[in-house]
């Protein structure tokens, strides 16, 4: 009886479970092989992420540069290359952490970006073609 009359007296609260937690990202596209003969280097081709964010909390979320399949995507850049976090043979050069506030479907990133969330999918506010999905 007592923990029936605690229940309704302090009622009950629902754990929340953040729905963003995980990887975004565009769909998956093909970059064309290239060569550029000024500096004698072959770029073959590859598939990658754009647009690629990790949501590690709620609050605080990793935006991914540029995510390729391959290490020699980046072969004619002079930084290191980085594995990307639980997804194997996928890499990035560098990545930034931004803060972020999931409110009325809403995300706002510190960096002044907002997406809308709607239909499990964020929409990135006022760019049509930006639409990412959980990967």
């Amino acid at each position: 009886m007592f923990t029936a009359v605690l229940l309704i007296v302090t009622g009950c609260k629902k754990a929340s479970t953040n729905k963003l937690l995980g990887f975004w990202s565009k769909p998956v596209e093909y970059v064309e092989g290239y060569f550029e003969p000024h500096i004698d280097v072959e770029h073959p081709g590859h598939y990658c992420r754009n647009f690629t964010m990790e949501f590690v909390n709620s609050n605080t979320l990793y935006n991914y540069n540029y995510v390729a399949d391959r290490k020699s995507a980046f072969e004619a850049e002079e930084s290191e290359i980085h594995s990307v976090p639980g997804k194997s043979g996928w890499y990035y050069k560098y990545r930034t952490q931004n803060t972020y506030v999931f409110e009325d479907n809403k995300v706002i990133l510190s960096n002044g970006d907002i997406y809308t969330y709607m239909d499990g999918k964020l929409y990135l506010d006022g760019y049509s073609s930006v639409v990412l999905s959980p990967w």
